[in-house]
């Protein structure tokens, strides 16, 4: 039979992750923060702000390495902090709607990103701490 654990943190959640090995958890919730908790201690490892997040349910990773938390954002951007200093390091401007969607390449310096009548793709060189290009397009109805 499974098992059920909770953990309060103050906001509704609207989406979590794990990191690659597991032991960690990446939480989103409608203040517009971000927070990595231990999986097994459920100790606070991580605390990320400076997006918006307070109406809609908005995705959340971590990239290929672990090495960056990744968000949208209510104001159209994809936001990156550095996991372990927790410094925003980026805000990338993917549109002028809500960045709703986001999936990042499990091996691959490679971002995917969606919002209504959008798709974009960005990579993000290893061990960089911005994009090394960005395509946008619009989508055909």
């Amino acid at each position: 039979m499974g098992q059920v654990f909770s953990d309060y943190v103050g906001s509704p959640i609207i989406c979590t992750c794990f990191s690659q090995d597991g032991q960690c958890t990446l939480i989103s919730s409608l203040d517009s923060t971000l927070q990595l908790l231990d999986k097994d201690t459920e100790e606070l490892l991580g605390k990320y702000v400076g997006h918006k997040s307070q109406k809609y349910k908005l995705d959340c990773c971590l990239s290929e390495h672990d090495t960056h938390v990744v968000s949208c954002s209510d104001d159209g951007k994809v936001v990156f902090w550095d996991l372990v200093e927790g410094a925003l390091v980026l805000a990338l401007s993917v549109g002028s709607s809500v960045a709703q969607s986001l999936a990042y390449h499990p091996m691959e310096p490679c971002l995917l990103t969606a919002m209504l009548g959008v798709r974009g793709v960005s990579a993000s060189s290893t061990g960089k701490k911005r994009p090394m290009r960005q395509r946008v397009e619009q989508a055909e109805d």
